[in-house]
């Protein structure tokens, strides 16, 4: 506080040694400076302003973060995954926090946080949701492709089996073998688990009951992923990978590799070659089986592509008896599908895609 004293020598025209006292003491005191702006202007000049902090050796004060542009930031970089819902209030928090940092002269920073909010959101909002409709495609594409790849694998795996089988047998199992023959009620892909690494599955069965029995049909949904196309979908214990038959009065140079009635044949009726003969094939949903049913895709020489292709886009994917896979373009020609699907009609080379 200042003294009586003081108070009759600043009233005496002392203004200006005052300032520079004041300027000198600079521990700024409201009061003492209300009291000189009184005191030395009486007649309604213009006021002292009170010295800002660091202009006469003072630190400096900070400016204070706007709290608007640090969320601003944070929903901006959100909005890269969570696009306009969070972009957009990206936005709006960074035009509001710009505006509020402009108007503070200086005491509100964050300009750049909000500036990169806005473009953040920005991006999220619009940029980064036309890129995932461009790269959405490519993504499809990819997935397409990895599931054709397992279902090669699949069939790869069958026909290890059926090789495996007919090593042992010196036969391949038969598709519809004659009535009353042990295990006759069920489908070659029963009888195919041993070679496949599900003997304890093949146990379960009862060869002397069909597959449509109510102990068997118990065991219908155990189908093992081999008989799996993992790009369809399909009700439990369904497949669509099965074998081309004929039936048993077919014309000889009309026969598959698998013959209604036939016990099965061994690699000597195969007089086209293995490498273009089919053992088993991939077909269209239309034509799913139960996988323990005796039943498999007929062969029709008229028809040869009927119910392939729709599975996968342009192509189908069969196996051939030599334990080779192959995807065969829907454009290829019934003569070659007819000299493919035959085990004795003078096949030429197995297409490839």
């Amino acid at each position: 506080m200042v003294s009586p004293d003081s108070a009759v020598w600043l009233h005496s025209g002392h203004s200006h040694d005052i300032k520079r006292v004041a300027q000198a003491c600079v521990p700024t005191y409201s009061s003492l400076f209300l009291y000189v702006n009184l005191m030395s202007n009486p007649y309604g000049k213009p006021p002292i302003a009170p010295p800002v902090a660091g202009a006469y050796g003072g630190r400096p004060v900070e400016p204070k973060t706007s709290g608007q542009a640090t969320t601003s930031l944070v929903l901006g970089l959100a909005s890269l995954l969570c696009t306009i819902f969070t972009g957009i209030p990206a936005i709006i928090l960074g035009a509001l926090a710009l505006g509020n940092i402009f108007k503070s002269n200086g005491r509100i920073g964050g300009k750049s946080m909000a500036i990169g909010g806005i473009v953040l959101g920005a991006l999220g909002t619009i940029v980064f949701p036309v890129m995932v409709g461009i790269m959405l495609p490519a993504v499809q594409q990819v997935r397409v492709a990895a599931r054709r790849t397992e279902t090669l694998n699949h069939v790869r795996e069958i026909l290890i089996g059926m090789l495996n089988y007919e090593s042992m047998h010196e036969k391949f199992p038969a598709c519809k073998p004659p009535q009353g023959v042990k295990g006759s009620g069920l489908s070659w892909r029963v009888h195919l688990l041993p070679f496949l690494g599900h003997q304890h599955l093949y146990q379960q069965f009862d060869l002397d009951q069909p597959w449509d029995s109510p102990y068997n049909l118990a065991l219908v949904d155990l189908m093992p992923a081999c008989y799996t196309n993992p790009n369809v979908v399909l009700p439990p214990g369904k497949t669509t990978l099965v074998v081309p038959t004929s039936p048993a009065d077919a014309n000889s140079k009309d026969k598959t590799l698998f013959v209604d009635g036939e016990m099965g044949v061994s690699f000597g009726a195969i007089t086209d070659g293995s490498a273009n003969t089919v053992m088993l094939l991939d077909v269209d949903t239309s034509d799913a089986v139960t996988w323990t049913q005796p039943t498999d895709w007929e062969f029709d020489p008229q028809n040869p592509k009927r119910a392939l292709g729709g599975n996968w886009q342009g192509l189908f994917l069969v196996g051939l008896a030599d334990g080779s896979v192959r995807s065969i373009n829907n454009d290829v020609s019934d003569r070659e599908v007819v000299d493919l699907m035959t085990r004795s009609g003078g096949a030429s080379p197995a297409p490839r895609r």
